[in-house]
Formats: structure tokens, sequence, C-alpha cells
């Protein structure tokens, strides 16, 4: 019976040790200003996708080139790209465009 008394004895004073230890600290000084942080952080992605998102608008490739055979027998590399409207800026369609070795448009497939 005394040893049990007291394992338990010290058992409930490593633990009110340890609860009085971790309530004596506030550390809410520490993670001030983390908000703002963040916020600002978020305004700098959204930025930076918009930019992004002008640059790809713009009429430039959305895609790696593609290598296909034409009919004829010559080899046509296809890019991905968007109609943009220069009044308004919005994409009206995309669509694939197949050139040909020298960089001519031969042919134009539009998509929605």
């Amino acid at each position: 019976m005394p040893v049990k008394f007291f394992f338990y004895t010290i058992f409930a004073l490593i633990l009110s040790c340890m609860f009085v230890a971790g309530c004596g600290r506030d550390d809410s000084a520490d993670y001030e200003g983390v908000g703002k942080l963040v916020s600002e952080r978020n305004r700098a992605r959204m930025a930076k996708h918009a930019a992004k998102q002008r640059k790809t608008d713009a009429g430039t490739p959305v895609s790696e080139p593609v290598r296909v055979k034409a009919p004829s027998g010559k080899t046509l590399s296809g890019e991905g790209v968007k109609v943009v409207s220069l009044s308004s800026g919005k994409v009206l369609a995309t669509g694939m465009a197949y050139l040909d070795e020298d960089g001519n448009i031969v042919t134009i497939r539009i998509k929605k």
C-alpha cells in the first residue's frame, strides 16, 4: 500500500509541475503581426497570378509545341493559342495553330 501511494504522489507531482510550467508563459507576443504578413503574401501571390494571366491572355502559346504529320508528308508543329479581343482583352476562344518548318501557319483549329 505505501508503494502505490508513493508512486501516485510522484505522478501527481510531475503532472502538477507540467501544468504549472505550461501555463506560466504567454507566447502571444511571438506571433504578433503574422496576420499582416500573411495578407501581404496573399496580395503578392494574387498580383503575380494576375500578371501571368495577362501575359497568357495576350495571345502567347499556352502549351508546348506538338509535332504531327500532315497529309502532304510535311511535319507540322502545333501550338495552343488563345484568341483575345483587342478592345476588352477578353478571351474569345482557344485553339490549335499548326505551323510548318518555316514557321508559317498552315491551319488553325478553333475550340471553345
